[in-house]
């Protein structure tokens, strides 16, 4: 594996690319999700600031 080099698509303006290469990975700041390159699928999200944020706003009153 020596010289590989590892690149994020990322993106200001789309929610989630529409398509990703499997294992590539992508960002996009519009939706907050971080996404993965699936062989089936196409594109998985597999978290992000979304997710965060709403772990950080449950309270004991919204969780199981």
């Amino acid at each position: 594996m020596a010289n590989t080099i590892i690149q994020i698509k990322r993106s200001q303006t789309t929610a989630l690319p529409s398509s990703l290469n499997y294992g590539e990975l992508a960002y996009s700041f519009q939706s907050g999700k971080i996404a993965i390159g699936d062989a089936t699928t196409g594109v998985v999200v597999i978290g992000g600031n979304t997710y965060t944020q709403i772990i950080d706003a449950a309270t004991s009153s919204n969780t199981s």
